[in-house]
């Protein structure tokens, strides 16, 4: 069967050195039991929450990348739901560029009359600057 590329983005409450080694190894041990081939796995860093989740303001949060079927992502998915650990996650399939996306030609922005105008806007001198800054100088210090 065909697998596809996909990342599970993860959240542990704040927890000690052993305990998250522990937990992220068992998240790991969970996808390749259910036939899940690991491709990178970083181990999770302390973030702040935009909003608190099960009472925590902050969090360790971590990403494994991995190949499977999809048909096995339900598995993983319950899988996931009995780690007691886990705060949250979120599993995504991982989408490649190719190379037509990549090389995207830039739009010019038109005008309300219709015109066309460069999006880059027009250079300006060194000399320019620096007169600029020395009348930017002369004000600030006449004050």
């Amino acid at each position: 069967m065909e697998t596809d590329e996909y990342i599970v983005t993860y959240l542990f409450p704040q927890l000690g050195n052993e305990e998250l080694t522990k937990a992220h190894s068992e998240l790991v041990k969970a996808l390749e039991t259910n036939q899940a081939r690991v491709v990178q796995s970083r181990m999770p860093v302390m973030r702040n929450l935009a909003f608190p989740i099960k009472k925590q303001k902050s969090a360790f949060m971590g990403e494994v990348e991995f190949w499977a079927e999809p048909s096995v992502i339900s598995k993983i998915t319950e899988a996931l739901k009995q780690n007691e650990t886990l705060l949250r996650y979120l599993i995504t399939k991982k989408e490649t560029l190719t190379q037509r996306q990549i090389q995207r030609p830039r739009r010019k922005i038109e005008t309300d009359e219709g015109k066309e105008e460069e999006s880059i806007k027009e250079k300006i001198s060194i000399e320019d600057i620096d007169k600029r800054l020395e009348e930017i100088i002369d004000k600030v210090g006449d004050s």
